[in-house]
């Protein structure tokens, strides 16, 4: 065989083993890129599962968050009714709850209070922050005016003071003072502070004698013991 010819054949043979080994190198890295992806691409779907599990428990733990501050409100709420409750007791005796049972009720829902008053009283509720009960007799007039916030500031400098004392009203203290702008006129003006509002009650009526005085002062004083805060 000429010499030539043999040399092409080992040319031949040597193109064919680098051709292979070509190849494997490709399906080496092929082999090599497809596990990388699949693994790139398990632990990404993992990764996102345990995202979305953990996003989940995070939501699950908000939701039982709210609903145990809500639990928690609300068992405040009613333990501080209760409380008030308790600690809020009527005044009135058996005998005046009685007489009041036939009275009407006004509540004032924008200013958070009620109070009861005889039938022959009229309200006046133009002025939502100043609230006048007015009653009419053969004796004389009475008003109970229950002032709130810019209508509460009001002063009585320029009345002689008869007397101070301190009453309870809903619960809360109120200082009492007693006026006398004239001597036709007698005015118990009460004031104080609830559920962070401010309140001036003023009773007033005329001076009819020590008699028609007491009575008035009785009136007041059931009025007062109706009066509740809400």
């Amino acid at each position: 065989m000429p010499e030539g010819i043999k040399i092409s054949g080992e040319s031949m043979h040597a193109k064919k083993g680098k051709t292979f080994w070509i190849i494997m190198h490709i399906i080496f890295v092929l082999v090599i890129a497809s596990t990388a992806f699949a693994g790139h691409y398990y632990y990404g779907k993992k990764a996102s599962k345990e995202k979305a599990d953990l996003e989940k428990r995070i939501s699950d733990l908000e939701k039982e968050l709210t609903a145990a501050k809500a639990k928690t409100t609300a068992e405040t709420t009613s333990a501080a009714a209760v409380s008030t409750a308790e600690t809020c007791a009527s005044t009135l005796t058996a005998d005046e709850q009685t007489t009041v049972a036939s009275w009407k009720t006004y509540e004032n829902t924008t200013n958070g209070y009620t109070f009861k008053y005889p039938t022959t009283g009229t309200i006046d509720e133009s002025n939502i922050d100043r609230v006048r009960m007015t009653m009419t007799d053969s004796d004389g007039t009475s008003t109970f005016t229950v002032m709130n916030n810019e209508m509460a500031n009001i002063g009585f400098e320029d009345s002689t003071v008869d007397s101070r004392a301190t009453v309870t009203i809903g619960c809360v203290e109120s200082e009492q003072t007693t006026f006398s702008p004239n001597e036709e006129l007698v005015q118990i003006v009460n004031s104080f502070t609830a559920d962070s509002k401010k309140y001036v009650i003023l009773f007033s009526y005329e001076d009819l004698g020590a008699s028609y005085g007491g009575s008035m002062t009785d009136l007041l004083s059931l009025i007062l013991k109706t009066v509740e805060f809400n």
